[in-house]
């Protein structure tokens, strides 16, 4: 998964996340979801193609159940409630497994192609900007499906479970960017 948010505490699964720093260079602007998407586990994130203060974009793949809920048992998925990961460069519509292989939930976002995405950070009105920095982070287990694991008991489940508290999934910086005024 992806996400923009605040440039601290990156435990997430692929994140952007992002400060705007006034010509003081204090901080003004960013989200805490980067800390609090851990805790909200399960919590369906709308792709989005802005983002606001207090605001996170995630780009990630969440199946869901037949009652329309967010599923972590590959056998109860049935469809998937949001699908914004990155197409790759050269995928198109017409291909014969576009179906299969389309995103869902970017509807209204004229800029997620093939290969990228664009997401504007708003600033708040009146703000002195100095600079936006941003970052593209990526982590291979988001917390939702570690949580998830922790309350299936299984052999398996607890051996992996163990292994994340000894060692927790590590959130790694993939790309990054700085806009100065």
């Amino acid at each position: 998964a992806a996400w923009l948010a605040a440039a601290a505490d990156l435990g997430l699964d692929l994140v952007a996340p992002y400060r705007v720093v006034d010509s003081e260079g204090q901080a003004i602007n960013g989200s805490a979801l980067v800390r609090q998407f851990g805790s909200s586990a399960g919590a369906l994130v709308p792709h989005r193609d802005e983002v606001a203060p207090g605001e996170v974009q995630i780009w990630e793949s969440v199946p869901g159940d037949l009652d329309g809920a967010p599923t972590h048992r590959p056998l109860a998925a049935v469809s998937y409630l949001k699908d914004d990961r990155i197409l790759p460069t050269g995928w198109q519509a017409s291909g014969p497994w576009a179906a299969r292989t389309s995103a869902v939930g970017v509807t209204g976002d004229g800029d997620f192609l093939p290969g990228s995405d664009r997401v504007r950070v708003r600033i708040p009105g009146g703000a002195s900007v100095a600079r936006v920095e941003a970052a593209l982070v990526y982590q291979t287990l988001s917390p939702a499906a570690l949580a998830h694991l922790r309350r299936v008991p299984t052999p398996a489940a607890v051996r992996f479970t163990l292994m994340t508290d000894a060692r927790p999934p590590e959130a790694y910086v993939i790309a990054t960017a700085e806009r100065m005024r």
